[in-house]
């Protein structure tokens, strides 16, 4: 994988964890999701006029994928309110890269080599070892209190899905996908530093195999 493809997914991995965070420092969650993704679509509809119609054949992928994005959102603002970010972020990025790694061999018919199915499973390991351990209104009055972290947010899923998306034009889908699991470092540091979780002994060991898995995919 070319160095700068490298270090873009990297730093949509950190915007990944940001957006992350900032649902979940929200004093409402499911208001919080709703004001970055709000904002997330302003952002994009700015740039709309800059960029080519979608093919008409991928219609119905984006549509599928805006409902599965609807209801991800959803069940984001849920887990938060009932769990720690070190615990709950872990969790729902764990499997992500083990089931994009199948779909690119079985469907895509995309090889990986020997050294990226180490870092592949090396960051399943490390991200899955982790884990184991009347509303509008609202909306309105929410949103005047809290549209700096809805800014923040938007700007961050949008710029981390946006550069993850072009550096599958670059690298091979599963090595970008896997790689881009390294926001649970990311998001450890931010539940440490942020939210003065506690990271246990377990989850630093998590952390050593996870960035040791991100190495290999940048020999690969």
């Amino acid at each position: 994988m070319p160095l700068t493809v490298f270090a873009l997914v990297l730093f949509a991995a950190a915007l990944h964890a940001t957006w992350n965070a900032v649902v979940k420092r929200g004093s409402d969650k499911l208001l919080t999701t709703v004001l970055v993704t709000a904002c997330a679509a302003l952002i994009a509809l700015a740039a709309l006029p800059l960029l080519p119609a979608p093919a008409p054949a991928s219609r119905p992928y984006i549509a599928a994928s805006a409902l599965f994005q609807v209801l991800y959102f959803v069940l984001v603002a849920r887990v938060y309110r009932v769990t720690d970010m070190s615990l709950a972020y872990p969790l729902m990025r764990g499997s992500a890269p083990l089931l994009v790694a199948l779909a690119s061999v079985l469907w895509i018919g995309e090889p990986l080599s020997p050294v990226a199915w180490l870092g592949l499973g090396l960051i399943c390991a490390g991200v899955l070892s982790m884990a184991a351990g009347a509303r509008g209104a609202a909306f309105g009055r929410y949103r005047r209190l809290n549209w700096r972290l809805g800014l923040i947010g938007g700007a961050g899923t949008l710029g981390s899905y946006g550069i993850a998306l072009w550096a599958m034009t670059s690298a091979p889908v599963a090595v970008v996908a896997a790689l881009r699991e390294t926001a649970i470092l990311f998001g450890a540091a931010i539940a440490a530093l942020w939210f003065r979780e506690r990271i246990s002994a377990a989850r630093v060991a998590a952390i050593v195999l996870i960035a040791t898995g991100a190495a290999a995919l940048r020999l690969a």
